[in-house]
């Protein structure tokens, strides 16, 4: 299992498959996923997928910045951990430290994100 490998780095598969009902399987916009244990190399259930990530230290979930349903698959995980009492710190995107005060203006909400936008290139 994941958990075995030390600090973890979580990959998300998602192969898109058509007309199955294994149990590995979780529908999602009418679309099919599967989990992937990559250190066994094997599907494994949503449960038990939220099961090793709850036991480990670090997670990365990716995703595909304009699929809308990566993002709620995102959500969905985040949540269902917190639900279960998984302590979270979430961060989202990187910038390069020189890109520092930008990002505070935005935060006290002196720029909109267009001007963050375009003082970040």
């Amino acid at each position: 299992m994941l958990r075995r490998v030390g600090t973890v780095l979580m990959l998300m598969a998602f192969f898109l498959l058509v007309g199955t009902s294994a149990p590995a399987f979780a529908e999602s916009d009418g679309r099919c996923s599967m989990w992937i244990d990559l250190y066994r190399g094997e599907p494994i259930g949503y449960a038990e997928m939220l099961q090793d990530l709850a036991d480990v230290r670090v997670v990365y979930l990716g995703e595909r910045h304009t699929l809308e349903r990566h993002h709620q698959i995102q959500a969905k995980i985040l949540g269902d951990l917190a639900d279960r009492g998984v302590p979270l710190v979430v961060g989202l995107e990187q910038m390069e430290a020189n890109r520092q005060p930008e990002l505070d203006r935005f935060n006290r909400r002196e720029i909109d994100f267009e001007q963050l936008a375009k003082a970040t290139d």
